[in-house]
């Protein structure tokens, strides 16, 4: 009986990992790895998204309606990296716009807006709306002015349920410290999570339980 040394029979099985090995990578070379490679690019994009509206966010909140200035708003615009020739101390209305959409059309997460809307008028900062939008699931918003009371309301936008799906916060320099604090307390992480965040309350759940008041 004729028998096979063993190094013949190394070499039989390592060619055959070799192979497999090759078989592998040509099949990842495929539309699988375009996929992954998307994937990945979704994620990372996704998460720069949540980096870039904490930052903006932590900024804004800085800011008081009457007392902060034109240069104060300038130096949030400079965060988000983008031009804004028609905004000056005399007039300025921009909007600041972040996304996932590249985790959107990957269908990882549903579509997400972080936006903040800020006016100045003649120097001075006077009004701004912030908030977080979930277009199939609801909304959480933010609007500072200094004729505004400090109170929280929970509005229903359809007709198919008794829950409220959005929450709108209006804030003052006459609000408590705890309040504002609540009121900016987005959770800018929703525009990197997989899935997406389920609703309003958990764009800010720190607000969400919150009557009608005064603070």
């Amino acid at each position: 009986m004729q028998t096979w040394p063993s190094g013949a029979l190394f070499g039989l099985t390592e060619a055959r990992r070799k192979l497999a090995r090759r078989i592998a990578v040509r099949t990842l070379s495929a539309p699988s790895l375009v996929a992954l490679v998307l994937v990945l690019a979704g994620i990372a994009q996704s998460r720069l998204a949540a980096h870039k509206a904490k930052v903006i966010l932590a900024a804004v909140k800085e800011l008081r309606a009457g007392q902060s200035t034109f240069d104060d708003v300038q130096k949030v615009l400079q965060l988000t990296g983008d031009s804004y020739p028609d905004c000056d101390a005399e007039v300025c209305d921009v909007q600041i716009i972040v996304t996932n959409s590249w985790y959107a059309k990957l269908h990882l997460a549903p579509l997400t807006y972080f936006s903040a809307v800020l006016q100045v008028r003649n120097g001075v900062f006077v009004y701004s709306q912030i908030g977080e939008v979930i277009p199939e699931r609801g909304a959480a918003a933010a609007w500072q002015s200094s004729t505004y009371h400090c109170q929280v309301r929970h509005r229903q936008t359809t007709y198919l349920t008794d829950i409220p799906t959005d929450l709108l916060v209006f804030t003052s320099s006459k609000c408590s410290s705890q309040f504002y604090a609540d009121a900016y307390a987005f959770e800018t992480g929703c525009l990197s999570k997989f899935g997406g965040c389920a609703d309003a309350e958990a764009l800010n759940p720190r607000m969400w339980n919150s009557t009608r008041t005064k603070r």
